[in-house]
């Protein structure tokens, strides 16, 4: 059976050995203040989505804000960003169902 932790702990393990910074500011991004994502349980296998942004400029500030403010979510809808410095951060729990990929945000990560 496959925790959080273990999935957290071997991310880490494969950015650390890569020579990737990484950087937990999951806490620090705005937030809507009544809704929350569903969790979900990580014993199952997940799905990695990676995504990209259209802009150079944006922040990951603003796309929380965007996310919050404008579409209404509970919350910025990745999982991780990697910026153009190639510097990786986490930006919501494993564990929360974000809205990142419509269809397969259950069973993935993104």
């Amino acid at each position: 059976m496959m925790n959080k932790w273990k999935v957290i702990t071997a991310i880490v393990a494969m950015l650390t050995a890569a020579g990737i910074g990484y950087i937990d500011i999951s806490n620090d991004l705005p937030e809507h203040p009544i809704k929350e994502y569903k969790f979900r349980s990580l014993d199952r296998p997940l799905y990695i989505t990676f995504h990209h942004s259209a802009t150079k400029g944006q922040s990951l500030n603003e796309i929380a804000k965007y996310h919050v403010e404008k579409k209404g979510w509970p919350g910025i809808a990745y999982h991780f960003a990697i910026n153009w410095k190639g510097e990786v951060f986490q930006l919501q729990d494993l564990d929360e169902i974000t809205y990142h990929s419509q269809g397969h945000n259950t069973e993935s990560i993104g």
